[in-house]
């Protein structure tokens, strides 16, 4: 027993380093410990599952703390020998250092689906999160564990559907008893993804606008007792589309099939030669005035009973009891109908429209587009304080036609860095438009501290005071576009090939997206 406590004593350590499966596994098969042990192992893997265990078993209680008082007593110091092993040093091993493999974990299959999506129209659930991930009712948590089962089968991941039972209960009875599909709405409001192969779940896939809807239908009738009745329907075309989702419907005229001497019915119906309904009884005579259409076959798949060419052999056959009250002299006439989803097959579907060249520019358009280009002008002067003054001419051509004009000014960076107060660009403005910037400054000064030069191999920075401004209405006018600049009277040194103020005014033309139409229309 002295050995089996000792054992414990040293599982309780190592519990604090590993997860509890892992923990209970090793210790059952490594310590020879029983179930007991091993659960009790478990919940101690965690301070938290400690300390519950604590609270609730006195026995545990006392463990821990024989356990605490023995790691503590036998833990060997730093400079005991056996502490030393020549391969690790764990008294100069960094905090956190290594691999916490407490944090690692397997991540399951599902975490890596992504679902598919029902687009801008509606939302599908998917693996995370769940049917009743967020909902806390008691109700809801039966929800969570009978409605929440994605299994992954050879078409990809679905969700399985489990009934819902409710025991007997007083008042109102819920939505669910009539129809349970209401119970598959989750927390965000989100239904089930539709099942594979449906048409609403087709669409979406790649290419999914391209199905049509087709239905095609066809008459079986035969005069005779016991008679056979056949035809052959068309589905689709396989040499140039594809099909899926197929389903036949049957619907009988009633004539001698009440039933009420003999086994007035339809012994079978069959689609190219496989039995797919066995005797089916109408339960209604033609020998009244009204003969509604009776259903026999209701949304059957025959996507595997179609043959190569797209076709379906239809036959049914008669009692020989049916003899009497014919529809328009047959004793069965049916209307079958088959209903699939077609599209053109991929080497078949037409190729995206090319679009059409643009119309080639006449002379008069072309020497108008030249007009649409840069135009520039420097903007500068050389003395402390100076004052700038620069016009522009802009062909105003283009603006006649709807075009844009932008000005942007940039400058040279010299004495800007506001190491005597304000070295700064006092105001940019435009004639007619008014001032576009003012006291502006990069904050800056390239020139080494005290030389008040730059080396001629060294680039020189610039810094934008005026960009993308529209000047459309001042080119309109069919004036030059006159800009003025001030500088501060301290910005005194590091001048760009000789100007203090060295800059350039640039307007960009932009002609209108209907440009070749509007010529064209003239």
């Amino acid at each position: 027993m002295a050995g089996l406590q000792h054992q414990w004593l040293t599982a309780v350590g190592v519990l604090a380093l590993m997860p509890a499966y892992a923990t209970a596994s090793r210790l059952k098969e490594s310590l020879g410990l029983d179930d007991a042990w091993v659960l009790l192992s478990a919940s101690l893997s965690t301070a938290s599952g400690a300390r519950r265990a604590a609270e609730r078993r006195p026995e545990v209680a006392s463990l821990l703390a024989v356990g605490a008082a023995t790691r503590t007593r036998f833990r060997p110091g730093p400079k005991d020998p056996s502490w030393f092993d020549g391969d690790n040093e764990p008294e100069e091993a960094l905090p956190g250092a290594g691999h916490w493999l407490r944090h690692m974990r397997d991540v399951p299959l599902r975490f890596f689906h992504e679902a598919m999506s029902g687009g801008p129209s509606e939302a599908w659930q998917t693996h995370y999160p769940a049917v009743g991930h967020s909902l806390q009712t008691p109700e809801d948590s039966v929800l969570r564990e009978a409605n929440q089962q994605w299994r992954l089968t050879e078409e990809g991941w679905i969700r399985e559907q489990s009934p819902r039972l409710d025991g007997a209960r007083r008042g109102a009875t819920k939505a669910s008893w009539f129809d349970p599909t209401v119970n598959d709405v989750d927390a965000f409001g989100r239904r089930d993804p539709p099942p594979l192969g449906s048409a609403k779940r087709l669409v979406r896939e790649e290419y999914g606008d391209l199905w049509v809807e087709r239905s095609v239908n066809t008459t079986i009738k035969c005069p005779t007792r016991g008679c056979m009745g056949r035809s052959m329907l068309q589905a689709f075309d396989p040499s140039t589309e594809e099909a899926t989702n197929c389903h036949l419907n049957v619907l009988v005229f009633p004539t001698d099939f009440d039933n009420r001497h003999s086994r007035e019915n339809i012994e079978f119906w069959r689609v190219n030669g496989f039995v797919v309904q066995s005797e089916c009884s109408v339960g209604e005579s033609g020998c009244t005035a009204r003969r509604p259409l009776v259903s026999c076959l209701r949304d059957f798949s025959v996507d595997d009973l179609i043959d190569g060419n797209g076709a379906m052999l239809l036959e049914g056959k008669l009692n020989g009891m049916v003899d009497e009250c014919p529809y328009e002299g047959n004793l069965l006439s049916s209307v079958a109908q088959v209903t699939c989803l077609v599209r053109q097959k991929a080497d078949m579907r037409p190729s995206p429209p090319t679009p059409a060249p643009p119309p080639e520019l006449s002379d008069e358009a072309q020497e108008i587009l030249k007009t649409c280009r840069l135009y520039s002008t420097p903007l500068r002067c050389r003395e402390p304080g100076c004052t700038a003054e620069t016009a522009l001419t802009v062909n105003p051509t283009m603006a006649y036609f709807g075009g844009t004009f932008t000005m942007n000014i940039t400058f040279v960076i010299t004495d800007f860095d506001q190491s005597e107060s304000e070295e700064q660009i006092d105001f940019v403005s435009l004639e007619g438009r008014g001032t576009l910037a003012e006291k502006v400054t990069p904050n800056r000064n390239q020139c080494p501290c005290n030389t008040g030069l730059l080396d001629a191999s060294v680039s020189r920075e610039t810094f934008r005071v005026v960009q993308e401004v529209d000047v459309t209405k001042e080119v309109l006018k069919a004036k030059p576009l006159k800009v003025m600049a001030k500088i501060s009277e301290l910005v005194d040194e590091c001048a760009s090939n000789g100007y203090l103020l060295d800059g350039i005014v640039e307007v960009a033309c932009t002609p209108p997206d209907n440009f070749t139409l509007q010529v064209l229309a003239r």
